[in-house]
């Protein structure tokens, strides 16, 4: 039976979860998918690792110089003849039914793009540090996007079609590529999300730095204004843009002001 769904996923230096995260995707309890990974220049074993893998629905391609993730995201999406894509990260853990679930949804929901789900964060030792709660309808999700992204990218589960026609994440956009796309995608097309505990996402040590998350918070900004000026959104939510250029700001001066503690030592 020919596939319907492509799981997606880039990766990049995840040699310490990567295989959990492999196996949690093949031991599915829906079995038609291809598993698409793109290596984006690992440097360490996960190339290796990756290979270990004979399971025929598992693709993986190997570029040796990194390109981040939009390019790869892209270039994935590109080779995707299927159906539905479903997003996976690095460092998470599908819960077994994640695919049969978000896929009956999306069969008993035809008017719906693109569905989500709820995960929890767990610290290296397993304990639960973190349960989302998004905002299950369209409406509730529209009204909330602008303050706050409401899907986790690794979570999401949509039709290729409307992916493709929407053209793809927008390559300008190195971090936030998901909430840009978002972005567009809920101005036009019902989304929702499930109540359901789909994904289990494994915090690491290694926090974003200071400098990641001051380009993130300005490329917030930069897929906010252009939905509230393109109409997309209520002008009342141009409140929670302001309040992005806030966090902007903050950003920015603390970026500065340990730039000089590092000068001063």
């Amino acid at each position: 039976m020919k596939a319907d769904i492509t799981v997606l996923m880039v990766i990049r230096n995840e040699e310490k979860s990567v295989a959990q995260t492999v196996k949690s995707v093949l031991n599915q309890t829906y079995k038609n998918f291809t598993f698409l990974v793109l290596d984006d220049g690992s440097t360490d074993r996960t190339p290796e690792i990756l290979e270990s893998f004979k399971d025929k629905r598992l693709v993986v391609k190997h570029f040796p110089q990194r390109a981040f993730l939009t390019k790869r995201l892209n270039q994935g999406l590109k080779m995707t003849k299927t159906r539905f894509v479903a997003r996976m990260d690095g460092h998470n853990l599908a819960e077994k039914r994640r695919l049969e679930i978000q896929r009956n949804y999306m069969l008993a929901h035809p008017e719906t793009v693109l569905v989500g789900a709820n995960f929890t964060r767990t610290d290296e030792k397993g304990k639960v540090i973190l349960k989302s709660n998004f905002y299950q309808t369209w409406p509730e999700i529209k009204n909330h996007i602008l303050e706050k992204n409401q899907f986790k990218h690794a979570c999401w589960f949509a039709r290729y079609d409307i992916l493709k026609k929407e053209g793809f994440y927008n390559e300008k956009f190195r971090f936030s590529q998901d909430y840009e796309f978002l972005l567009r995608l809920v101005a036009k097309y019902p989304v929702a999300n499930l109540p359901d505990f789909l994904m289990k996402d494994v915090a690491v040590k290694e926090a974003m730095s200071q400098q990641h998350r001051l380009a993130q918070a300005w490329l917030v900004l930069r897929a906010q204004i252009p939905a509230i000026l393109r109409g997309d959104y209520p002008i009342w939510q141009g409140v929670y843009v302001l309040r992005t250029l806030g966090y902007v700001a903050n950003s920015a001066k603390y970026m500065v002001t340990h730039l000089h503690e590092i000068k001063d030592r």
